[in-house]
């Protein structure tokens, strides 16, 4: 089988995720997503609330050990960073796109949210206050608050 290099796009399946990770595959090679490269948005504490098994995700390849073939990945890194260019700017609009409903969201204090692609390779997450949204919906938001420094971002929905 031939090895991954690095920076090669590919996508991936995801067979297991832990709070620190997603353990994913690409053919017969195993790929780790570690949180930190999940997002440019710290949206959640665990990985749990961004994927599940048997989500396909498109990923680069950041490091492969030629020893051992441990691989890492970013989805993050495939997109520019939006927090230079202003794009996460308190009253900004976004069209987002709804990932996921998280039954208990730590970026909402627990309560129930929804995981939004609010641009590529950033992700927040809307609390979900009795709303139903599905999966591909595509919604319109405004930020409310960021912090670069924490990387955190406060959406609302736009009536």
């Amino acid at each position: 089988m031939p090895t991954l290099a690095i920076g090669q796009v590919v996508e991936v399946e995801v067979q297991r995720v832990e709070v620190y990770g997603a353990f994913c595959r690409s053919g017969n090679q195993e790929i780790l997503l570690l949180i930190p490269e999940t997002s440019w948005i710290a949206s959640f504490c665990s990985t749990r609330q961004f994927t599940a098994p048997g989500d396909r995700l498109v990923v680069k390849i950041l490091h492969v050990d030629p020893l051992t073939g441990k691989t890492s990945a970013t989805l993050r890194g495939m997109h520019p960073d939006p927090w230079p260019d202003g794009s996460l700017t308190p009253g900004r609009e976004h069209l987002a796109r709804v990932v996921r409903f998280v039954s208990e969201a730590d970026r909402c204090g627990g309560a129930p949210g929804f995981l939004l692609e609010l641009l590529p390779g950033a992700f927040v997450m809307l609390r979900a206050l009795g709303r139903s949204l599905e999966p591909g919906e595509r919604i319109r938001v405004v930020v409310r608050e960021s912090d670069s420094r924490r990387r955190s971002v406060t959406v609302t929905l736009v009536d």
